[in-house]
C-alpha cells in the first residue's frame, strides 16, 4: 500500500538532495581548482590569485606538456604496464583458479593449497620490506618492479 507524502516526508527528501549536492560539489571543488589553476598563466597560478575561474586564461601549460617527450614515455610505461599486468595477473589466476574450483576429491591438495593461499593475504610486509625484496631480486628501475605487486590472490579467491 503506497500512502502519499507528508510535509515532514518531503522535506527530508529535500534536505537528503541539498545534503548529496553539497557532498558531491564539495568532492568536485578540488578538481576544478586544479582546471582552473592548468588554465592560467604562470604569474596568477604562483602566486595564489586562481580559486575556480582561470586568471589570464592560457594553454601554455598544456602545450608545455605535449612538447616534452616525457609525458609520452610516461604514457608508454602506462600501457606497458597495464597490458602486462592484465596478461600475467588474468593468466596466473586462471591456471590457480580451475583447479581450486574442483572438489577435494578431484584435486588431492584442494584444502591445503587453498589455505596457503588465503594465509598469503593475511599478512603484508610494508612498504620497506616490499622494496628490499624488489633489489635483492635486481628488479629496480624495471617495469617488473610495477607489475609484481599486482599480481594478487585475491583475484584467485574472487
Amino acid at each position: 500500500m503506497v500512502r502519499e507524502k507528508d510535509w515532514r516526508n518531503t522535506l527530508f527528501d529535500v534536505f537528503n538532495h541539498v545534503f548529496i549536492l553539497g557532498l558531491g560539489l564539495l568532492a568536485l571543488a578540488p578538481l576544478i581548482n586544479l582546471l582552473a589553476i592548468s588554465l592560467s598563466n604562470s604569474a596568477a597560478a604562483m602566486g595564489g590569485y586562481v580559486t575556480f575561474w582561470p586568471v589570464n586564461f592560457t594553454l601554455e601549460n598544456y602545450l608545455a606538456i605535449i612538447k616534452s617527450p616525457a609525458i609520452y614515455r610516461a604514457f608508454l610505461i602506462s600501457v606497458e604496464r597495464t597490458l602486462l599486468g592484465t596478461a600475467i595477473s588474468l593468466f596466473l589466476t586462471i591456471i590457480t583458479a580451475y583447479p581450486l574450483s574442483k572438489s577435494a576429491r578431484e584435486f588431492k591438495g584442494r584444502n591445503i593449497f587453498m589455505w596457503l593461499l588465503v594465509f598469503t593475504l593475511l599478512f603484508e610486509g610494508g612498504l620497506i620490506p616490499y622494496f628490499m625484496v624488489i633489489r635483492s631480486l635486481g628488479l629496480l628501475n624495471t617495469i617488473w618492479a610495477l607489475i609484481v605487486p599486482g599480481v594478487s590472490a585475491w583475484s584467485v579467491i574472487l
